[in-house]
């Protein structure tokens, strides 16, 4: 999609909202690796990429958000960046033309997306009179325009211009209503000073915004690994073949679930350990068919609360499906794998 100042189209489906990276590399990677399968159409970057431009980690950081393909705008730093006559010491020629390129605002028929303020640029809008008068500002420049994003202020938040109110965004889930206008600021991903590094995450659609600290978003990656865990390990060793190996998976994962911290990781980290080999060992073969069936049930019921906390945001499989499917197979004979160890 072509970065021109004003574009006809709307912006549709879902998008990652970053800003203000201020060249904080390690902090990018971790936000890019934490949102690589995070349910998205695409990234949007409301500008300063770079800190000063004099680092080699300002080059990564461009590198970075041009290979992520994200909409993105230019930042007061990258204006500084082009100025800055030491830049060509560090920055490549493809990312210094890149910032070159970068417009200052991109406007779309339902939203626009600028770095600090067209009202009055480099103010950073932290008051709510500050935001009422910008939000005043952009409705009467574009009139079609019921979204704003900018970045700058380094607080994440939402200004709400028929409640005349402030958000500061909290971590649920926020329906917006299409009859209102807001400024959206996704706060910054890439702060030091001990500021909570932040990006939102924004339905275009369903009008649905959340927004996440890096941290939080890491936490989940975490969570939609462990529901990944019952299609990629738990049932495929779920029958009379390969028990071992499950027993195996059981005493590895164990300690690793029991301390997530999500009480619906804790509850699938308990279903786990209340599987018994050695009861199981001593069922004649009927009766272990269907302890396995019955136990496959629970865990799978327990995957699906800790899938319920991660699934409006990371694609997961359903763990029921995914039983069901196993069940199903045909399961060729193999020599018993309980003495192996993983």
């Amino acid at each position: 999609m072509s970065n021109s100042n004003v574009l006809s189209k709307r912006l549709n489906g879902k998008h990652i909202i970053f800003s203000d990276v201020q060249g904080n590399f390690n902090s990018l990677e971790r936000f890019f690796k934490a949102t690589q399968r995070m349910k998205k159409d695409g990234y949007i970057c409301l500008g300063d990429i770079v800190n000063r431009g004099d680092d080699f980690d300002d080059n990564r950081c461009i590198e970075a958000v041009r290979n992520s393909e994200s909409l993105c705008i230019k930042g007061n730093h990258e204006d500084k960046l082009l100025k800055n006559t030491e830049a060509n010491k560090k920055i490549t020629f493809d990312n210094y033309y890149f910032v070159r390129s970068l417009q200052d605002k991109m406007r779309f028929d339902n939203c626009v997306l600028f770095h600090s303020s067209l009202r009055n640029p480099s103010e950073r809008l932290i008051s709510q009179e500050s935001q009422r008068e910008e939000a005043d500002y952009v409705r009467t420049t574009y009139p079609s325009v019921n979204l704003a994003f900018l970045g700058h202020s380094h607080r994440r938040g939402m200004y709400s211009h028929k409640k005349d109110s402030l958000h500061d965004g909290g971590s649920k889930p926020i329906e917006l209503d299409r009859n209102d206008f807001y400024l959206i600021n996704p706060g910054g991903i890439g702060l030091s000073f001990g500021l909570e590094n932040t990006f939102a995450h924004f339905d275009f659609d369903k009008l649905k915004l959340k927004f996440f600290t890096l941290e939080e978003a890491e936490k989940m990656v975490e969570t939609a690994e462990i529901v990944r865990r019952f299609e990629d390990w738990y049932m495929p060793a779920l029958n009379k073949f390969s028990i071992g190996w499950f027993a195996a998976y059981v005493d590895r994962d164990f300690s690793y679930l029991y301390n997530h911290g999500n009480s619906n990781v804790l509850e699938l980290a308990n279903t786990l350990r209340s599987f018994n080999p050695h009861r199981y060992r001593k069922l004649n073969e009927h009766k272990k068919d269907k302890y396995i069936k019955d136990f496959s049930l629970r865990l799978a019921e327990s995957t699906e609360k800790v899938r319920a906390v991660v699934s409006d945001f990371y694609e997961t499989k359903s763990a029921i499906e995914s039983r069901e499917e196993y069940l199903a197979l045909k399961v060729q004979q193999w020599p018993d794998s309980s003495h192996l160890q993983t």
